[in-house]
């Protein structure tokens, strides 16, 4: 694909569907945003710091349109890219991109049982993300508020053991709420 400049032109290599795609597609459609000739993530600079670094390993691996674009998520209401669905693989790591951005892992006290949501303003993005949680064999709830959530303890441990977090602070919080087993997988 041919990406022309102001002024001059250069060639970009549009990555093939991988893995480390399919995450960043999560990362961007969660709090990610892409604008006319630049695009970027926003972190908490206190409780993501140490994700920033992972973040921008991944971005440098990859370059080009792969079924993103220029919009506003929420106005646009977008949905996962379609490619996505074509692995397993392709569909974990998305979702492991998509909860280090959007996702919050907590404690129901009032249950004394761990909950996780998947919280976005777009709901084809959280439709998609609920159908590649169904098909990787979970049991997500069905959208409201705005969010997807796991509640089974199983579906937890389970999320923990085969998709993992990229931002040390779900790992932190996952370890404290004794959901972390002791190999937690760092690259899929």
């Amino acid at each position: 694909m041919e990406g022309k400049s102001s002024h001059n032109a250069r060639l970009i290599h549009a990555p093939a569907p991988s893995g480390d795609l399919a995450e960043f597609c999560g990362i961007m459609l969660g709090d990610g945003h892409i604008g006319s000739g630049q695009l970027w993530v926003s972190v908490n600079a206190q409780t993501d710091l140490p994700y920033v670094p992972y973040v921008q390993d991944l971005f440098e691996k990859l370059l080009s349109a792969i079924g993103l674009h220029s919009s506003n998520k929420v106005r646009d209401q977008v949905g996962i890219p379609g490619w996505i669905f074509g692995s397993r693989e392709y569909r974990r790591r998305f979702i492991r991109g998509f909860f280090d951005t959007d996702g919050s892992i907590y404690r129901l006290k009032r249950f004394d049982a761990v909950q996780m949501s998947f919280s976005n303003r777009s709901m084809p993005l959280l439709d998609g993300t609920r159908q590649a949680l169904l098909d990787l064999e979970y049991h997500p709830s069905r959208v409201s508020d705005h969010s997807v959530y796991l509640t089974r303890r199983r579906d937890i441990e389970k999320y923990v053991q085969e998709i993992g977090f990229g931002n040390a602070k779900h790992q932190f919080r996952a370890k404290a709420f004794g959901v972390l087993p002791t190999v937690v997988p760092t690259d899929l």
